[in-house]
């Protein structure tokens, strides 16, 4: 089993729902699935590329188990906006326009749990994801700065219980709920790069030229 503590030392949450505009004021809650795997594969790219622990034979299997939906823990938030008036110039150089920014409001203190109860990862994999979640410095939009690290086994079972947010249908509802639809990667296709860009070149002359197809992503997911 596996799990991640987050926290936001801001005491806000800012991200857009997928297929929502920004401006219309809604924002995502919980952090989508599909979210927490790009922040953590942009993370590991970005700032763990050339780190031999976070070699891609140890991240790829790991984020291939964790592209199942997770369970949470959500601790009592509220959803709040602010509204800014920002240069629009589409009349003229007064010309301004309403922007809205909404957010998730919880305890600075608050942690949220991501939970695989039904997840195990080899030693390796443990150590490259707490690698990554250490350098995760931020989840949604970049104010959304955050504080992640692996729970440990003892701490998922402790947590187990206290779930309150799951996939539909995976467990017996003990209160009234919520439906909300989240954006989900598609775990049996997520790793392949059917619609991955490449980069063709040209090699040869004449009758042995020949064109290279180049994955522009390493690896090529």
């Amino acid at each position: 089993m596996i799990g991640l503590s987050i926290r936001f030392p801001a005491g806000r949450f800012h991200a857009t729902p997928w297929g929502r505009h920004v401006n219309e004021a809604v924002p995502e809650w919980p952090p989508s699935p599909w979210r927490l795997l790009r922040a953590l594969v942009a993370t590991w790219k970005r700032k763990l590329d050339e780190d031999p622990l976070c070699a891609p034979e140890v991240v790829e299997p790991l984020l291939r188990k964790l592209a199942s939906p997770p369970e949470f823990f959500l601790p009592t938030a509220s959803v709040g906006h602010t509204r800014q008036y920002m240069p629009w110039y589409k009349k003229g150089p007064q010309d301004r326009t309403m922007v809205f920014d909404a957010f998730v409001a919880l305890e600075k203190s608050a942690e949220m749990a991501v939970l695989w109860p039904d997840v195990l990862l080899e030693r390796g994999e443990r150590d490259a994801l707490s690698r990554i979640v250490d350098c995760l410095g931020y989840l949604g939009r970049a104010e959304s700065w955050s504080e992640s690290r692996v729970l440990s086994e003892d701490e998922v079972i402790e947590m187990v219980p206290r779930i309150n947010c799951y996939p539909a249908g995976q467990r017996e509802a003990r209160f009234p709920m919520e439906t909300v639809s989240l954006l989900c990667a598609d775990s049996e296709g997520a790793f392949e790069n059917e619609h991955t860009p490449k980069v063709n070149s040209c090699e040869g002359w004449g009758k042995t030229k020949q064109t290279i197809e180049t994955p522009l992503y390493d690896p090529d997911w």
